[in-house]
C-alpha cells in the first residue's frame, strides 16, 4: 500500500521546530514556553472533558492528556516567570512575542486542520 503523505500542518510544525535552533533563546521561550507549555493544560483540560463524555475511551487512553495537563500547569507558570526575565531588552521582548506569535499561529492552523478533518467525516461512526 502507498504510504500516507504528511498532513501540511504536521510538516509546518516539524519546519519550525527545526527552525528554533537559529532563534534567540526569548524566541524559543516565547514559542515552546509561553505559546505551547503555558495554554497546553487547558487545552488538555478541555480535550479530557470532552474524550471523557464519549465511553469508549478507556482511562488508560487518558493517561498521556492528563499526565501533561497537570504537569504543563507547572510548566508554564515557570515559563511564564522565565518570560520577564529574558526579555529585558527591546529585542528580546520583540523575539519573545514573535516567537509566541508564531507558534499560536502554527498552533491555530494545527486546530483549524483538526476542526475541518472532524467537519468533513460527521459520519465517522
Amino acid at each position: 500500500s502507498a504510504e500516507a503523505a504528511p498532513i501540511k500542518e504536521v510538516t509546518e510544525w516539524a519546519v519550525f521546530t527545526n527552525r528554533l535552533h537559529g532563534k534567540s533563546f526569548s524566541f524559543g521561550v516565547g514559542a515552546l514556553g509561553i505559546a505551547t507549555e503555558l495554554i497546553l493544560s487547558d487545552i488538555f483540560q478541555s480535550i479530557l472533558i470532552g474524550l471523557r463524555r464519549v465511553s469508549r475511551f478507556p482511562a488508560n487512553a487518558l493517561y498521556f492528556l492528563e499526565l501533561h495537563a497537570e504537569c504543563d500547569e507547572k510548566h508554564g507558570s515557570d515559563f511564564a516567570i522565565l518570560a520577564g526575565k529574558v526579555s529585558k531588552t527591546v529585542k528580546d521582548a520583540n523575539d519573545l512575542e514573535n516567537g509566541t506569535r508564531q507558534m499560536l499561529n502554527l498552533r491555530a492552523s494545527f486546530c483549524d486542520a483538526i476542526l475541518n478533518t472532524m467537519e468533513d467525516n460527521k459520519n465517522y461512526e
